[in-house]
This record gives C-alpha cells, structure tokens and sequence, in this order.
C-alpha cells in the first residue's frame, strides 16, 4: 500500500525500481520473511542479526549497533572489517586504529632445483611463475604445497 491505496507491479524486479531499493536487497529481505513492505522500506524492521560493538580508542568507548556502524563511520569496508575480526583482529585492529600486533605474512618459500627462493607475497610469486595470485591462493588454502600451488611440480593423483 501507498499512501493507504493498494498498488500492484507486475515483478519484483518493477516494484524495486519504482521504491528505488535495489532487487537484490528486497529479494533477501522477501526470502528471510519480511513482509512486501519491510522489503520495500515502507515499513521499518529490526535487523535481527546485529552484534552490538564496543570500539576502544584513546580512553573513550565508542558503542556501534553492528560491526558494519562501526566500519562504516571508519571508513572500512564492512566485509573487510568482519573478515579480519574473524581472523582473530581485534576489533580495533580490524577498523584500523590500532596496527595489527602480529604480521599478516604471505611470504611464499619454494625449492626449485635444490636452490631456496623466497618471494613476500603469494602475487609476487604468482607472477613470477606466470599464474594467476587467486588460483595461487585458492590451492594454497586447499593444502597444496608452494610448489604444487605454482605448477612448479605436479600435485599427485589421490
């Protein structure tokens, strides 16, 4: 309903355009059972799934409904910032106040004809055995050693 008068479309896809809410937003929202008018902003909804969020900095508090308030008013990509945290960051670390206390290394070691080489990042040595970094990266993530990863060596038929 608009302005208490029924309206109908004839697709989601219209009725997103005509409230300007992106399709994808009132499809989630439609699919996790809020109402045509909670999907389309007409109505307000409690966003269940947030995690109020305590920022420390400089002997002050700040308090954030969600992770993504925070990252938001820090200026930090919210997929990032909740990545990190589950990464093991700290909360202040993740939102880029504090530096991480440990190194997040990617350096990459590989023995190639008996001689060592150590590269700082899985990029680095992507490029320089002519493969793709995420290709590089999604083997590593499966297991496959350095070498295997590069296609320095062949990885074995189980």
């Amino acid at each position: 309903m608009v302005n208490d008068q029924p309206i109908s479309f004839d697709s989601i896809k219209s009725a997103s355009e005509y409230f300007q809410v992106s399709y994808s937003n009132a499809m989630s929202r439609l699919n996790s059972g809020k109402t045509p008018e909670q999907a389309f902003e007409l109505e307000i909804f409690n966003r269940t799934n947030r995690t109020p969020i305590k920022v420390y900095e400089r002997g002050s508090v700040n308090h954030f409904e969600s992770i993504a308030d925070a990252a938001r008013y820090y200026g930090i990509d919210r997929k990032i910032a909740a990545k990190r945290i589950k990464n093991g960051w700290t909360v202040e670390e993740a939102l880029g106040i504090h530096p991480p206390k440990k190194a997040h290394s990617h350096k990459i070691v590989i023995t190639q004809n008996g001689k060592k080489f150590v590269f700082n990042s899985i990029a680095e040595a992507a490029i320089e055995f002519n493969q793709k970094k995420d290709t590089v990266a999604s083997r590593l993530r499966k297991g496959w050693s350095p070498e295997e990863a590069l296609g320095i060596i062949d990885k074995p038929i189980n």
